[in-house]
């Protein structure tokens, strides 16, 4: 077994978080005699200028100076020392800039002790491995190559040495390389120069040409010249690229997942929830579609919500969604099994009736999510079905996420159907808190804070009010002859007549036994008289046995300076007035 020998390299590490300091220091201890740890970029710098530094590994944010800085003023310093990039997966941007800015490798955190020795070694190792060097003459003629010159190229030194390094390069870049060349008698360095060498059989092949001066005893200019693949620089960016891109998805995958959150917090039905739930993974997340469905008591698929940014005529979209309800969709497989159902490429579905339906929507990637959901304590669980107009490959990040986000409309809709029962309930005690449970009108509790109500609004707006106090004629004979629950039938009848030749703003109220106060907002007393006859002639259609339902009433508006005690008082010694006149009347004071 071949023994491993360390570097021979003074390598500059910048850290700031301790952990991952104290790990990947204790790494490049082993690679290294020579490793010299600093916690910021401006410290970073300060080591750099006092230190013959080979390689520099740094993180990308820190405090004081971050690594990007300290990067561009290393470089201004030194333009051929290596530099790796530590980057955490949300950097993608100021890596991208790194790369613009020509570092030479980067790594992801959490670091890849194995990817981070490859890439140390790639840059500070065996140079020949890397490069294609050669060493020209202020001529500009080849005296001296290295193996991998000759290797990709498929030349012998016998058919290189002593030729001029022209000769080598295409037509189309001869001329902007020498150019280059030349200025090396002025700024005695080149960076960057594309161009493209012609290799034995012919072809051609792309590299980036940069150098500078050596001195040489023999020579006069002795020029070191290294070209490096142009794909592998290009390939970097590209990988940059795809992960910004991937990046971007993930965050609008996560933002979406939030935003399920504060619709659960803010919807008031489940519907609505839905329906917003599915608009995210279209609008923000640029899934093309996105169905929720359920089965039914009848083992049937129900779609309850679902969002596409295809145009479809009305027809087309009926159509369309027809394959979410039947038993070999993709949503019934995950209801059925509770499961996450992924496919990335449609072609791998055994279903063949199913690939075709999808196909012809140019549909090429699947993700089925479970919505976990519980009925009184029965299971009736729901799926969430997205699915992408190209090939995509889920990765793990996307799979936990998806996990999280069915957890999360799980609970989303337990806590819209909790909070609807909740409002429900507290409904309920509010209308029996201030109803009547026998007629179901209003109690007096709650006429009396609604008096009060009206009277402020007409104190300050001018306005008017008018009551009307009621009481059934011959009530208490009623209760005698045919019993109170005859007498009960008699109070839900009356009251419900009223009520039925009202305006929906006027309020029937039952104060006591078989009394009744009607509230009547916005009417004078000649609007009040003319209800009373009206209500006068519609009691005539009650007749319980042998007795006919009338009543006495006492209509009154209001005046300035009343309460609602002086109001309702006054009401009731005009209705009382009626009754000692011989009932079934009204009087009006």
């Amino acid at each position: 077994m071949k023994k491993f020998t360390k570097l021979e390299k003074t390598i500059l590490y910048i850290e700031d978080d301790k952990n991952t300091q104290d790990e990947v220091l204790l790494f490049l201890q082993r690679l290294s005699d020579n490793v010299i740890v600093g916690d910021n970029g401006q410290e970073g710098l300060e080591l750099f200028n006092n230190n013959n530094i080979d390689l520099v590994i740094t993180d990308i944010k820190m405090p004081i100076m971050d690594g990007l800085e300290m990067s561009k003023c290393i470089r201004s310093l030194n333009k051929d020392i290596p530099i790796i990039i530590l980057s955490a997966f949300n950097e993608s941007e100021l890596l991208l800039e790194a790369l613009n800015n020509g570092i030479n490798g980067y790594l992801f955190k959490p670091v890849n002790l194995k990817e981070m020795k490859k890439t140390i070694f790639k840059h500070v190792g065996d140079e020949e491995e890397n490069y294609l060097s050669q060493i020209l003459n202020k001529e500009f003629d080849i005296i001296g190559v290295n193996e991998n010159w000759l290797n990709i190229l498929g030349y012998t030194k016998d058919e290189v040495l002593g030729k001029s390094f022209i000769d080598f390069i295409d037509e189309k870049f001869v001329d902007t390389v020498k150019n280059e060349l030349k200025k090396f008698n002025i700024i005695s360095e080149i960076d960057n120069i594309h161009l493209q060498l012609i290799c034995k059989d012919g072809l051609r092949k792309e590299f980036m040409l940069h150098g500078d001066i050596v001195s040489s005893d023999n020579v006069e200019y002795t020029i070191k010249c290294e070209l490096q693949s142009m794909h592998q620089i290009l390939s970097s960016k590209q990988n940059i690229i795809k992960l910004l891109q991937h990046e971007k998805y993930l965050k609008n995958l996560i933002y979406s997942h939030a935003n399920i959150g504060k619709s659960a917090t803010s919807s008031e039905k489940i519907s609505c929830f839905l329906n917003e739930i599915t608009e995210q993974f279209i609008n923000i997340a640029n899934y093309d579609w996105a169905v929720v469905s359920s089965i039914n008591k009848r083992d049937k698929l129900k779609v309850l919500a679902y969002s596409h940014n295809i145009d479809y005529s009305v027809e087309d979209k009926k159509e369309r969604i027809k394959p979410f309800k039947e038993k070999d969709s993709v949503s019934y497989e995950v209801i059925v099994n509770n499961a996450l159902y992924v496919v990335d490429n449609i072609d791998n579905l055994e279903n063949e009736c199913l690939k075709d339906r999808l196909k012809s929507d140019d549909i090429h990637s699947i993700v089925g999510i479970p919505i976990r959901l519980e009925k009184d304590g029965i299971s009736n669980n729901a799926s969430l079905t997205l699915m992408m107009r190209k090939s995509h490959v889920f990765t793990k990040e996307e799979l936990e996420l998806f996990h999280s986000i069915g957890d999360t409309i799980s609970l989303g809709v337990q806590s819209i159907k909790s909070k609807i029962e909740k409002e429900e309930l507290l409904k309920e005690l509010h209308i029996r808190a201030t109803s009547d449970f026998l007629t179901k009108c209003i109690n007096r509790q709650e006429a009396i804070r609604i008096l009060n109500k009206e009277i402020s609004r007409v104190r300050r707006y001018n306005e008017k009010l008018s009551i009307i106090f009621i009481d059934i004629d011959f009530f208490k004979v009623i209760n005698d002859k045919y019993g109170h629950q005859t007498g009960d039938q008699v109070l839900i009848s009356f009251s419900e007549k009223i009520q039925e030749n009202l305006r929906e703003s006027d309020i029937l109220c039952r104060w006591g036994g078989e009394e009744f106060v009607l509230i009547l907002p916005e009417m004078n007393l000649e609007s009040t008289i003319q209800l009373t006859k009206k209500l006068q002639e519609k009691l005539k259609s009650i007749c319980f046995k042998d007795i006919k339902i009338t009543a006495s009433f006492g209509l009154t508006e209001y005046k300035k300076s009343d309460s609602w005690e002086s109001l309702v008082g006054r009401a009731d010694k005009l209705m009382y007035e009626s009754k000692v006149n011989g009932r079934n009347r009204y009087t009006i004071g």
